[in-house]
């Protein structure tokens, strides 16, 4: 039989134990509770279902059920809040009846008081929220800043903000709110990636400068949820009036705009980061090409369309930005409509040429049937010297009645000028030849003359 000294535990260690019958423990339903300088530092609860270790860890709980506290003053206030866990000195240390919430990391959650299913793994993360619900936050000081806030009259709610602060994700260091707020429903994903208002997404810092994959960005477009579907477009009235400019971005100022605090540690120490500035020097040197969003409002504005390619700021914190694919569709109205122009145009083009052809003909028909005319009445004609054009002699025909008193035929230059004056002395059918070696190379008149009115003129080209 084991002596009562036996049976004890001792303070330098113990040999021989078996973990069937020796244990730690409590053999009922009372929680075992630690103690280290008669402080409160931990506690295995049976009936609640809750496991603490730390000193004030879990201190003040009542009904809480089912948390996890780890770390210097964990849940230190909970009291009713059930299903938590924190990991880390500080963790949900304002924590009184929020429910379903993960921290882990120093200080991650401090000043949640009543918000629920929200995880924030690293140091100081989600920090300021009090009642804000399904944020997720994972990095050093991502969410720091918001500052969801509901009636719990705890922590950061004092400072008399606004309600909100739900369903916002962040990822990377320092991913967060521009500054204390209570947007919802936002995402940033990044080193520093900043989040400006509430339903909005971003990726990456000011000194990233590429942003890709394997294929393009899906942007869902099924008509079975479309409503309201109108051919209202503008195309080139819009298209016409934007401004398409290069510049460079001016990184430090926006970063400055978009952290106007700096960027800090927990203890509020502003970080110093020489690659990151490296990144923003180089950036700052990139001649990039686009609209300035302003303008493009202006445009819009003129052009009577209510465009949504602008991201217009939602409060005095946001920037303004485009969404470069929603030019698209005006640029394709645009193209539809000199299509429409330039295939109009054609179909005159051509109907022109089928009046041009039908008139040449009408000519032709009209000329032919003066010469057959002039012929039979014996009235005067005169044809197209052949060949023409020409480059040794070429021979003019013509016809004279025998009713005429006096013909000639006049050569002149395009300007006008007279060159040659041949008196026709023969009646009927008639010929007279021009030698190439009389005229320049280039474009004559040549015109028969009867009794002092001219019958008719026809042009002739020499070439040498």
């Amino acid at each position: 039989m084991a002596t009562a000294a036996q049976a004890q535990w001792s303070l330098t260690g113990n040999a021989g134990t078996n973990p069937a019958t020796n244990f730690i423990g409590t053999t009922d339903a009372k929680p075992l509770v630690f103690r280290t300088n008669n402080l409160a530092s931990g506690i295995i609860d049976y009936n609640l279902k809750n496991t603490a270790l730390g000193l004030h860890s879990l201190r003040d709980n009542t009904t809480g059920t089912l948390n996890v506290a780890m770390g210097y003053q964990a849940l230190i206030l909970n009291t009713t809040g059930y299903s938590n866990i924190a990991l880390g000195d500080d963790v949900m240390s304002h924590n009184y009846t929020g429910r379903y919430n993960v921290g882990v990391g120093s200080q991650s959650m401090y000043w949640n008081a009543d918000g629920e299913f929200n995880t924030a793994t690293g140091v100081s993360s989600l920090v300021l929220n009090v009642s804000g619900t399904d944020n997720t936050a994972s990095g050093y000081g991502s969410l720091y800043n918001t500052i969801g806030t509901g009636n719990s009259g705890f922590g950061a709610n004092a400072l008399g903000k606004s309600e909100g602060g739900d369903f916002n994700t962040a990822i990377g260091y320092a991913a967060d709110f521009n500054t204390w707020a209570s947007y919802s429903n936002s995402t940033a994903i990044g080193n520093t990636a900043t989040i400006l208002a509430s339903n909005q997404m971003r990726f990456g810092n000011s000194a990233v400068t590429s942003i890709g994959g394997i294929v393009d960005w899906t942007t869902l477009s099924d008509g079975r949820f479309k409503s309201n579907i109108q051919s209202n477009v503008p195309g080139l009235v819009f298209i016409k009036l934007l401004k398409p400019v290069t510049y460079t971005l001016n990184t430090s100022a926006l970063n400055k705009f978009l952290h106007p605090n700096g960027i800090t540690d927990k203890d509020g120490k502003k970080r110093n980061m020489p690659e990151m500035d490296a990144a923003i020097t180089a950036c700052e040197k990139i001649l990039h090409t686009g609209f300035i969003a302003q303008d493009v409002v202006a445009a819009a504005e003129k052009a009577g369309y209510d465009f949504d390619g602008v991201d217009k700021p939602k409060n005095e914190n946001d920037v303004y930005g485009l969404r470069y694919a929603e030019f698209v569709t005006p640029l394709v109205q645009s193209v539809q409509e000199l299509s429409n122009v330039n295939d109009s145009l054609k179909a005159q083009i051509i109907a022109l040429q089928s009046q041009v052809n039908d008139m040449l003909q009408q000519l032709t028909n009209l000329k032919n049937s003066i010469i057959a005319t002039s012929i039979n009445s014996a009235l005067p004609a005169l044809k197209q010297n052949s060949p023409n054009p020409f480059n040794n002699n070429t021979v003019i025909s013509y016809y004279l009645p025998p009713t005429i008193k006096y013909a000639q035929l006049v050569v002149s230059s395009v300007n006008g000028q007279i060159l040659k004056n041949i008196p026709l002395k023969s009646y009927g059918e008639g010929q007279v030849t021009i030698n190439a070696g009389e005229l320049a190379a280039g474009s004559y008149f040549y015109t028969l003359t009867v009794d002092g009115q001219r019958i008719d003129t026809k042009q002739m080209i020499l070439t040498k």
